[in-house]
């Protein structure tokens, strides 16, 4: 069953965007998404008590999984992602597709989800710093 979560956009360190470009994942994103990814991911903070129904909608999604690598001598994470459906109704009438990346990483915030899309999402949707986004796990 799809599952909605709303979060407050908050800016990141760029790890995740960097991830983007590297050509390991970009082809799994052009792949995932069917369209080229920005080179770029937006981060949103759920709310501490959403977070066990968000372990739980990932859980029972079917994830894309992109493996682990090593380039240029540089570990790179295994990637979950789960494709959701972006977008307030306030703010520009249709969602975006898009996917919910997980990181295996314990370094990664767990309350912070990276959202990563054809689309420049903060441009699209006016987003800033402290707003807040819907998105929906689609399962």
């Amino acid at each position: 069953m799809d599952a909605s979560f709303g979060g407050i956009v908050r800016s990141g360190l760029g790890t995740g965007a960097s991830y983007v470009i590297i050509p390991h994942f970009f082809g799994h994103f052009l792949d995932f998404l069917g369209s080229a990814p920005y080179p770029g991911t937006l981060n949103v903070q759920l709310a501490r008590e959403s977070l066990p129904r968000y372990r739980d909608a990932i859980a029972n999604a079917l994830p894309l999984v992109i493996p682990a690598s090593r380039v240029d001598g540089r570990d790179l994470w295994r990637i979950s992602c789960y494709r959701v459906s972006i977008g307030n109704e306030d703010r520009g009438g249709s969602n975006e597709r898009g996917l919910a990346l997980d990181f295996d990483s314990p370094q990664h915030p767990r309350d912070v989800v990276e959202l990563v899309s054809h689309v420049h999402l903060r441009q699209r949707f006016g987003l800033a710093d402290g707003d807040r986004l819907c998105f929906t796990v689609i399962s």
